[in-house]
């Protein structure tokens, strides 16, 4: 049994071991799956915590990803790739970066009601809906009272 951290440590020992049996290229080959599975586990617990925070920013924020991306790319492919950058692209990554900002913002503050949640709400002329806050009789506020 190679113990892979003593190995990662001292791979000249165990490669000089091993060589001694004839699986020296064994060794390199396990080397090199070990550093590639140590890069892949990074990755994916990464991936887990970007998970995790873009949850606890809010549905608004965790869907305006899916419409970044493609701004993102367009701007990769311009600067990286050297892409064409037309005038209905460069419209079209503004219109997508302005709706990202006016869908995360946090808004205009909420307007209190003119009405008391006690007052009657009208339904029809002559008829209302008392609500479950302003009728005493409902125990668990989910019945409402027609009235004439």
């Amino acid at each position: 049994m190679i113990d892979l951290k003593a190995a990662r440590q001292e791979p000249d020992r165990y490669r000089a071991a091993l060589d001694r049996r004839g699986a020296a290229a064994d060794f390199d080959a396990l080397l090199a799956v070990d550093a590639r599975w140590r890069e892949l586990t990074e990755r994916a617990e990464s991936l887990r915590a970007d998970q995790k925070r873009s949850s606890k920013a809010g549905p608004a924020r965790a869907t305006v990803i899916t419409y970044v991306n493609p701004a993102v790319a367009v701007a990769l492919g311009v600067s990286v790739l050297g892409e064409p950058l037309t005038p209905a692209i460069a419209a079209a990554f503004v219109l997508i970066l302005t709706g990202s900002v006016l869908a995360t913002r946090s808004g205009l503050p909420v307007p209190a009601p003119d009405t008391p949640p006690t007052a009657d709400i009208p339904l029809r002329p002559g008829y209302s809906v008392r609500t479950a806050a302003s009728n005493r009789r409902s125990a668990d506020g989910a019945r409402l009272a027609l009235r004439r």
